[in-house]
C-alpha cells in the first residue's frame, strides 16, 4: 500500500491536502507525541489504537478519536473513497 498508495500521484497530493501522516512501526520503541498530555511509543500506541497488523491505517479527527479505520490493503481506487470519506467529514 505504501508504494500503491502514498508514494504514487494522485494519491500522495490528495493524502498532503487533506492529511497529516504519522507512520509507526507497531513493534517500535521510539516516543509519539499523541496529544497534549500523552506520549507513548509506537508499540504502545498501536496496541492502544487496536492496531496489530500491517498495513492498519487509523484515521483520526482533531480530538484524536477514530472516525475511519483500514485494516489491510486497499486498491488504491477503494482507499480513496475512503479518504474522501474522512476529509470531507462524512463520518
Amino acid at each position: 500500500m505504501l508504494a500503491d498508495v502514498f508514494e504514487t500521484e494522485p494519491y500522495t497530493s490528495y493524502i498532503q491536502t487533506h492529511f497529516d501522516t504519522i507512520g509507526l512501526n507497531v513493534r517500535g520503541d521510539r516516543e509519539v507525541v499523541f496529544n497534549e498530555e500523552v506520549t507513548l511509543i509506537e508499540k504502545d500506541l498501536a496496541k492502544q489504537l487496536n492496531v496489530f497488523a500491517t498495513p492498519g491505517i487509523i484515521f483520526l479527527n482533531p480530538d484524536n478519536k477514530v472516525v475511519a479505520r483500514v485494516d489491510g490493503y486497499r486498491a488504491p481506487e477503494r482507499f480513496q473513497g475512503i479518504m474522501e470519506f474522512v476529509s470531507s467529514r462524512a463520518y
